[in-house]
């Protein structure tokens, strides 16, 4: 099943080489789609969750380099 859900978190604070975006828009697109079915945690590529968030393509405002 897929649910959009606003899920409270502290803001992160990025470290050398990162940025944090302000999401305005995300998509959803077959590698999500191979996350949400598990077949990235089964190649090792991901950690198995319970809960998964997907939408790995966005569009938003960078707010702190």
């Amino acid at each position: 099943m897929l649910e959009i859900a606003d899920v409270p978190v502290p803001v992160p604070v990025p470290g050398e080489g990162q940025v944090l975006i302000r999401i305005e828009a995300a998509t959803v697109n077959p590698v999500d789609l191979a996350t949400r079915s598990g077949a990235l945690s089964a190649a090792g590529l991901l950690p198995a969750r319970d809960v998964i968030g997907i939408g790995w393509d966005v569009a938003g405002t960078v707010e702190r380099v």
